[in-house]
């Protein structure tokens, strides 16, 4: 009895370890890896690169790093305090070292929206010094997630994972260090889809490429559509249907001699007869 008891313990921790490979640490992970490769490679000399992909580049690693910092202290940081109270001044640091990647990332919006008035020092120093916050913040963040997922339930890492991936293309894509966030103007779940909603409007205004976006199919093309493109009038589509149903209706006559008669479930008028 006492080795099946020890046995099925071994299993129950095997099975829970497994569990906890899937837990909040390896799904923030890639994030801050993605984010820490891109930011690095924007560190270096880009001189010879295709503008087009440094622009894209840039406009990831600030639209992954903001939705995420702001998806962890809306989603996941309350549920971290509330399950580990001791982790309260690693939560503290945290939060410090998320407000100066927004600053760090308010530069980098700057020099891409063509300020006259960017913060001081190039743009490649900014992201340097991003990579390195990346870094640092990555590892302290990843480890107390780690902790968190030992300590948690499987059915609440596999809930809060749920809600940090549906969260996350609806946070805001842009750095508001002195807008969103506690003690600030704006906070609270509801300010956090109003500020996400209002730079979701933003980024459709200037075709910026967003992760985590979801991807529309071409829509319709209107009359003022078709009006701005060049192209000819489109028939809309009850004119076209009136156009089909003419051409059968011509087809049928010249197979038969004949066009179709009435519905029998239609009224037949009669023209009135003459007098005599």
């Amino acid at each position: 009895m006492g080795g099946a008891t020890t046995t099925e313990t071994a299993v129950s921790a095997s099975t829970d370890r497994a569990t906890v490979t899937d837990g909040l640490a390896q799904q923030v992970g890639p994030v801050h890896r993605d984010a820490l490769r891109l930011a690095s490679w924007m560190g270096e000399e880009t001189s010879g690169a295709d503008p087009r992909q440094i622009h894209r580049a840039g406009d990831a690693v600030v639209a992954a790093m903001c939705a995420h910092l702001a998806t962890m202290n809306q989603v996941l940081y309350p549920e971290v305090a509330r399950r580990l109270p001791h982790t309260e001044g690693r939560l503290a640091r945290l939060r410090a070292g998320a407000h100066e990647m927004l600053l760090m990332m308010r530069g980098i919006q700057q020099y891409a929206q063509g300020d006259p008035h960017p913060p001081g020092g190039a743009v490649t120093e900014l992201y340097r010094d991003l990579a390195a916050q990346i870094s640092e913040h990555g590892r302290e963040e990843e480890a107390l997630l780690g902790e968190f997922d030992e300590a948690a339930t499987a059915d609440e890492r596999r809930l809060l994972v749920a809600e940090y991936e549906r969260m996350l293309s609806k946070a805001p894509s842009r750095p508001h260090p002195y807008l969103l966030g506690p003690g600030r103007p704006v906070n609270g779940r509801l300010g956090y889809r109003m500020v996400g909603l209002f730079d979701n409007l933003l980024d459709t205004m200037d075709g910026r490429v967003i992760p985590w976006a979801k991807v529309r199919g071409p829509g319709e093309v209107g009359p003022w559509g078709t009006w701005l493109l060049g192209r000819p009038p489109q028939a809309s589509s009850s004119e076209s249907s009136d156009d089909n149903a003419d051409a059968r209706t011509a087809t049928y006559a010249t197979r038969t001699g004949s066009a179709p008669g009435p519905d029998a479930s239609q009224s037949v008028s009669r023209a009135p007869s003459p007098r005599g």
